[in-house]
């Protein structure tokens, strides 16, 4: 676990990193602004939003090796929503400030990955269901606060 924890906060970290300093870059090569990152960003997440409050969670055998990246690294951690705000903190607040926020999340994600299996345990497994289906909820208002800022920007 403490493996995985690692991996998918490095993950998160580099594809973080390089969006404060690169992602201005990308988008102006790729003609993409940040309202149109937010609504194609916002829509991903409603669609995974939508899919784990309506269906069933299929199982997917997931390679150790790779967990920690994927899904968990990227998209979980370092997704549409963390990469369009921090290309708009860069310009709000400059990228020291960003830098410094972005490293406390960091470590409460991976303080969190490496405690999970402990949290886990004080939960049942239909709490653990109910709580996922909350979080869905609330990653379902996230991605249509994103759409929604998208529009009107």
């Amino acid at each position: 676990m403490k493996t995985i924890a690692n991996q998918a906060t490095w993950t998160a970290a580099a594809i973080a990193i390089g969006f404060v300093f690169l992602g201005k870059i990308v988008f102006k090569a790729l003609g993409i602004t940040i309202p149109d990152f937010q609504i194609a960003g916002g829509l991903v997440l409603l669609a995974i939003a939508i899919k784990d409050l309506l269906f069933q969670a299929e199982r997917i055998p997931l390679s150790q090796e790779s967990i920690g990246v994927v899904p968990l690294g990227m998209p979980l951690v370092a997704g549409p929503a963390l990469i369009t705000s921090l290309i708009a903190l860069v310009d709000t607040v400059g990228i020291l400030s960003t830098v410094i926020a972005l490293g406390i999340n960091l470590v409460l994600v991976i303080i969190t990955f490496r405690y999970a299996a402990k949290l886990a345990s004080w939960v049942s497994v239909s709490g653990m269901k109910a709580m996922a289906k909350i979080v869905s909820l609330l990653l379902a208002a996230i991605a249509v606060n994103m759409i929604r800022r998208g529009i009107n920007l």
